[in-house]
């Protein structure tokens, strides 16, 4: 997907629904939204999403979510890096979700593909070869 792909929860993000915000490139949450990777709880190992889930967050983070199957807030979330932005306490998460779009709309839509481009290919390089490419 060459755009932006924004993602809004408002609620529990469990399992494939984590895998699913952890694969968008925004995430607004709800301040009462909570994220977690909970097969261990019923003796099945969250391989899929941890895959994405592992991508995005510190690794022991992402363990202790996959290892015990439990849930983090929303401002964990945030602070671990698998949120963006939590909105206003009682603003619905669309609010802030339209705003990012909003914003992001206000640039060259083939600028921010080829930035999108660059940015997922540049981090899973070196960085000598990250900065290599940034010259394209």
């Amino acid at each position: 997907m060459k755009l932006p792909v924004i993602a809004e929860i408002d609620g529990v993000a469990a399992a494939a629904g984590c895998q699913l915000i952890s694969s968008c490139d925004v995430v607004v949450a709800s301040p009462t939204s909570t994220f977690s990777v909970p097969g261990q709880r019923v003796g099945l190992f969250c391989s899929t999403p941890g895959v994405a889930v592992v991508r995005n967050i510190p690794k022991k983070v992402a363990l202790d979510m996959l290892l015990t199957g439990r849930s983090i807030t929303a401002q964990e979330a945030l602070h671990a890096g698998l949120v963006s932005r939590i909105s206003k306490d009682g603003e619905e998460p669309r609010i802030e979700a339209l705003k990012v779009a909003e914003e992001i709309c206000k640039f060259s839509r083939s600028v921010t593909a080829l930035g999108k481009t660059f940015f997922y290919t540049q981090i899973e390089l070196s960085q000598r070869d990250a900065y290599r490419s940034a010259f394209f």
